[in-house]
């Protein structure tokens, strides 16, 4: 199963589809994450921080950039994160799935793995650097 096509309208790319999280103690404990994003940057050392992570595809279609800024809503509420990762991907499961998000911005938008979710991306917004802790 492929991940659900995102669209690009008006500088800012959107797309509907299931959420998953990812980077807390016990995902880094079991070998599941290893703490460190693909931008370089230590969400290990940063537990609170809004960072996600978007499918590979994604990065290359639309030549995203590290800590590029995306909101993430659910049920009307929305949450600003930047984009930390490439994932998910790799199991069926994984590759349902939109978007995987830290444990701070999965708790704010009161979620479930698996809920149905909606990203916008502005493109070339990036979240500057003290935002990112």
């Amino acid at each position: 199963m492929a991940h659900p096509k995102l669209t690009l309208k008006n500088g800012v790319i959107t797309g509907s589809g299931k959420i998953s999280m990812y980077g807390d103690i016990e995902d880094v404990r079991s070998g599941g994450d290893n703490g460190v994003g693909a931008s370089g940057y230590r969400h290990v050392d940063n537990p609170y921080a809004p960072y996600c992570s978007l499918p590979i595809e994604y990065w290359e279609e639309f030549n995203l950039q590290p800590f590029q800024e995306v909101t993430v809503e659910y049920e009307g509420r929305q949450v600003e994160c930047f984009l930390d990762d490439k994932g998910p991907g790799g199991t069926p499961e994984a590759d349902e799935r939109l978007v995987d998000t830290c444990p701070s911005v999965h708790k704010r938008l009161r979620c479930t793995t698996d809920s149905i979710v909606e990203i916008f991306i502005p493109l070339g917004r990036i979240v500057p650097l003290k935002k990112r802790c």
